[in-house]
């Protein structure tokens, strides 16, 4: 099941993963029954989330001893380029805007005695992609593709560039994207005195 608050996104689902059930709803909002899910996944997303909200909702949906699990792709920023585009995209998205490197969604996890302890494993996986395939990652960024068309314009002609200039880049059919994901998980503390207290994974 897939909770899903944006239209156009429900639809892609929808037509690429004919076997997924969409439903229309948000962390903070979940339109399922009370402890109906085994787990709960939030790829690239956790941070965007009202997480002392979220949380209490997140716990709801679980049967007790479910986990929740987070994962973020994140571009490894050890070349020039991508540190350029890091540049680009922090313009854009402004003083205080939600970002998962900043670890600010942490603390909703530290105040909270809804879960257990958070556990993190480390991977990390390249991308190959044309040129193209590059220029529509880029402007597929959140922050990108909320900005207004001017701004847009902005970001490819500046992305143009770095393609046409950087040694990396420049002549290239094919565009090594190196990333590291990082998963997180927790599992749901039980409730009431009769249970025993859940086990961490």
């Amino acid at each position: 099941t897939a909770v899903e608050p944006v239209p156009a996104m429900r639809a892609a689902l929808e037509r690429n993963c004919p076997t997924v059930q969409t439903v229309d709803g948000t962390a903070e909002q979940i339109p399922v029954p009370d402890a109906s899910a085994d787990a709960v996944i939030a790829a690239q997303s956790f941070h965007w989330f009202d997480g002392e909200r979220a949380l209490p909702e997140i716990h709801r949906v679980l049967r007790p001893g479910g986990l929740l699990g987070m994962i973020w792709n994140v571009r490894d920023e050890a070349s020039d380029w991508s540190e350029r585009l890091t540049e680009i995209f922090d313009r854009l998205a402004g003083e205080g805007a939600p970002r998962y490197r900043s670890g600010r969604w942490r603390e909703t996890f530290r105040r909270s005695d809804l879960f257990g302890p958070l556990h993190h494993r480390l991977a990390y996986h390249v991308h190959h992609v044309t040129p193209e395939a590059f220029m529509d990652r880029v402007l597929s960024v959140s922050y990108v593709s909320a900005a207004s068309d001017g701004e847009r314009e902005g970001v490819r002609a500046e992305v143009h560039e770095l393609l046409a200039t950087d040694p990396d880049l420049r002549d290239r059919d094919e565009i090594v994207m190196p990333y590291r994901t990082d998963v997180f998980w927790t599992q749901r503390r039980t409730e009431g005195p009769d249970q025993a207290p859940a086990t961490s994974v």
